[in-house]
């Protein structure tokens, strides 16, 4: 019974352990992009820097660029049996209306993008169009959204009207659960325009 209730608590911890990320760059005539990612107490951490990405699970380091690039390697160009024929579409989307297919697509990355999205983001950047005129009339627009929707606390642009330019900073971070996640992808199993094509795929099988 023990064993059970720790399997239990185990299993909530996964479910709910926050899964927490943090991003920040520069962009301009370079863009440079450093992340880092953990979950479940550190125990996995993820890092991207200087166009590497690595992970740790506990004391033990992955480098997961390297493991790509074996598999590249090893990658076989698939066979005529196992490509993906354009001309098998028509069978896979029998009985299925192509619209409920777009909107329950959409419906399910609103959901997701609510659930993962950052919850704090913030943008400096300096914008020039290299016309003073042009750039004050932007700035203006800008000035005015901002006035109206408050997003000057996200976004903070500043006008250059001697040269051409879009350059700055960002910071993003954000948390999320992977029993948040596993609730929107049950709830797209049980959607009836999925499994008609779930089924339509298995009679190709058979």
């Amino acid at each position: 019974m023990i064993v059970l209730y720790i399997i239990f608590a185990l299993l909530l911890l996964i479910l709910f352990a926050p899964f927490c990320y943090r991003a920040e760059g520069k962009f301009g005539q370079q863009l440079k992009i450093e992340a880092k990612a953990n979950w479940f107490f550190y125990l996995l951490r993820i890092r991207y820097k200087d166009e590497a990405l690595s992970a740790k699970v506990g004391p033990f380091s992955i480098n997961l660029d390297a493991i790509e690039k074996k598999k590249i390697k090893k990658r076989k160009k698939p066979s005529e049996k196992e490509s993906f024929s354009l001309s098998s579409l028509p069978k896979l989307l029998t009985n299925v209306n192509i619209n409920s297919i777009i909107s329950l697509g959409i419906m399910f990355f609103k959901r997701l993008w609510r659930c993962v999205r950052p919850s704090y983001f913030r943008l400096n950047a300096v914008f020039g169009l290299g016309d003073p005129f042009k750039t004050a009339m932007y700035m203006g627009v800008y000035e005015a959204l901002a006035g109206v929707y408050g997003f000057r606390t996200n976004l903070a642009l500043v006008g250059d009207f001697s040269q051409k330019q879009f350059a700055g900073d960002f910071k993003l971070s954000g948390y999320f659960t992977l029993a948040a996640l596993l609730r929107h992808f049950i709830w797209l199993l049980l959607q009836k325009p999925l499994w008609n094509i779930i089924k339509n795929l298995k009679g190709q099988i058979k």
